[in-house]
């Protein structure tokens, strides 16, 4: 009896004080919940100013090794990367008005061809404007853009050999350029799109051929006449600004040199001819100088130089320790 008593006076005891409790927790002061920060607007990053001669796109590894995307001025100035790839990035080609590239992206062990819009990039460089052009294993060749920028030009195996193709802008029309037994890449469509030039192994070595009166509705290949027959390979064409002649890579020496032949190839002049590899050259948009790709083998890199065409003096734009290569002048 003693007991149970007591445990009738412990109970009223007890809820009195959990109702105390619940009270004073009902009247403690509660931290506002903190407001979500408003979205912030991006910070436009400025185009270089094109000091030195104009603006050159090429692909460096300073970003933590994996391979990007940057522009640069001539003069090597206000360098600004603009690609950021899960997979390395490699040979940017610009469009006739030099507002987009077109370049190469490895993933899964192939080469994707990818658009980009640089005036969309520089004005919201946080988000990825990256386009998928096409999904396949393409050739590791610098795409070539048809004069009016509504396609693309480039070479992928979908065999056993390299073939040309052509697509459109938005993805469409995936067409078959070359068909043959034998390996086409590197094509080049002429600044007036009056010819296209392009490197074949036919005589078992890369040799150029060119394509005269290109007809863009077809892209029909027909009777390609030879303007090189190198014992070695003829790699790299770009064209001059004015469709008259044709830069390219040859490897004649042993090692990577440029020569310049006219279109038709009744002349040929070598620039260079050093120890190291001088590959992957770009015309500058007035014809007079080149910019092009110095692989020096005693440290294992690639650096930019610049030719003067007039008196072939050279000049690097880049000097680091980071690989430096695939350029791409802005027309």
């Amino acid at each position: 009896m003693l007991l149970s008593s007591k445990i009738r006076i412990l109970i009223p005891i007890y809820l009195i004080g959990l109702i105390l409790l619940v009270s004073c927790s009902s009247n403690t002061t509660q931290t506002p919940p903190v407001a979500p920060l408003a979205s912030q607007t991006p910070v436009p990053l400025p185009m270089p100013s094109g000091t030195g001669g104009g603006v050159i796109s090429f692909v460096t590894d300073r970003n933590g090794g994996r391979m990007d995307l940057y522009i640069i001025n001539a003069d090597g100035s206000e360098l600004t990367q603009i690609t950021y790839s899960r997979g390395d990035g490699i040979a940017p080609s610009w469009s006739p008005d030099g507002s987009k590239l077109a370049y190469l992206v490895s993933k899964n062990n192939r080469l994707n061809l990818y658009t980009l819009d640089l005036m969309a990039v520089l004005a919201d460089p946080e988000t990825d404007h990256s386009v998928l052009l096409l999904a396949d294993s393409v050739d590791s060749s610098p795409p070539s853009w048809s004069p009016d920028g509504s396609a693309i030009v480039f070479s992928a195996s979908q065999g056993e050999n390299l073939d040309l193709f052509k697509i459109n802008l938005d993805g469409s029309e995936l067409t078959p350029i070359t068909q043959t037994n034998y390996n086409e890449k590197h094509p080049a469509i002429s600044p007036d799109g009056s010819k296209l030039v392009f490197s074949s192994d036919q005589a078992g070595t890369y040799d150029l051929f060119l394509v005269e009166n290109l007809n863009h509705s077809e892209f029909q290949i027909q009777d390609p006449i030879l303007i090189t027959s190198g014992l070695k390979d003829e790699l790299f064409p770009a064209w001059s600004p004015n469709s008259e002649q044709i830069l390219y890579t040859t490897t004649e020496n042993g090692n990577k040199d440029l020569v310049i032949v006219s279109w038709d190839g009744s002349s040929t002049y070598q620039l260079t001819d050093s120890p190291a590899d001088e590959w992957k050259a770009s015309w500058s948009p007035d014809g007079k100088q080149i910019i092009y790709s110095y692989f020096n083998f005693d440290i294992a890199l690639n650096d930019l130089y610049i030719m003067n065409l007039e008196n072939n003096s050279s000049t690097p734009i880049t000097a680091d320790n980071f690989d430096n290569w695939w350029p791409s002048w802005q027309p």
